[in-house]
């Protein structure tokens, strides 16, 4: 089945999802998530703070393990993960029909233009 089939086979349920989100959105709620393990000892939430009564390093976190983050949430990348839709290649896919579209118009109008 090719992307734009699986696009088209879940259209009704993608815009029924998409509404409720872009809904929710307009009501200010939002989507929340904890670091993972990888993201909460990454270099970026670690940081070494030196002791001034101890003269000694030690590492704080600057997102805490039971801190909640805010996830930006692009629809339509959420909607195609969701449904297993390759976005890349649907666009390729309608790449290609367009361009054998304006092939086939362009025989026409060749071939009516030789009559």
């Amino acid at each position: 089945m090719s992307e734009l089939d699986k696009l088209e086979s879940v259209q009704e349920k993608s815009q029924a999802i998409g509404e409720f989100l872009d809904w929710m959105f307009s009501k200010g709620l939002c989507f929340a998530r904890n670091l993972t393990e990888e993201e909460y000892e990454s270099d970026e939430n670690v940081e070494d703070v030196e002791s001034a009564a101890l003269g000694e390093f030690y590492k704080i976190h600057r997102i805490k393990r039971d801190e909640l983050i805010l996830e930006h949430i692009d629809i339509e990348k959420t909607l195609a993960e969701f449904f297993e839709i390759d976005l890349a290649k649907a666009e390729e896919e309608r790449r290609e029909l367009l361009a054998a579209f304006v092939e086939q118009m362009d025989e026409q109008n060749k071939d009516a233009g030789e009559k």
